[in-house]
């Protein structure tokens, strides 16, 4: 099993380090590579696994109806809305376009590596994704109505 599976835990009582879709997301991630849970019935025992002991989701699952836990489907439903998704908040065309006005490359960065993720990339090559994610999401990647202040 892996690393991520061992910190995994739900508590489920709207603490800022948890988004339930991202729990629920992973933990089938993690049922699906481990070979002895091939059913939703184990898979629902499973789960109870990795609830927090004696708090809200723990008391969620416990007072699920028998039909609630006869397939992961009507489970899935069931936590989904106990905990719906966190509506993401997207950035605005606006905001975008001021975040690509800052974006600056400076001379003493030209030529240097830099780091994205994991991955070491020259700093110019790391700014000009960038540049062009933000001009993707201010909507102005073709054409030439913001070139001049680009």
């Amino acid at each position: 099993m892996s690393a991520e599976a061992l910190n995994l835990q739900f508590y489920g009582d709207g603490r800022p380090s948890e988004d339930p879709a991202d729990f629920l997301r992973t933990f089938s991630c993690i049922m699906r590579t481990v070979p002895s849970i091939s059913t939703d019935e184990k898979k629902i025992e499973a789960l109870e696994d990795y609830l927090g002991i004696g708090l809200s989701a723990e008391t969620w699952y416990t007072k699920l109806t028998s039909m609630q836990k006869t397939s992961w489907a009507e489970l899935d439903k069931a936590f989904k809305s106990r905990w719906p998704p966190i509506a993401v908040a997207t950035k605005t065309r606006e905001e975008s376009e001021r975040e690509l006005m800052e974006l600056k490359l400076t001379d003493g960065e030209v030529a240097m590596k830099t780091k994205v993720g994991r991955t070491e990339t020259w700093s110019h090559v790391a700014w000009a994704t960038k540049a062009q994610r933000l001009a993707v999401d201010a909507q102005i990647s073709s054409g030439s109505v913001m070139i001049w202040n680009v």
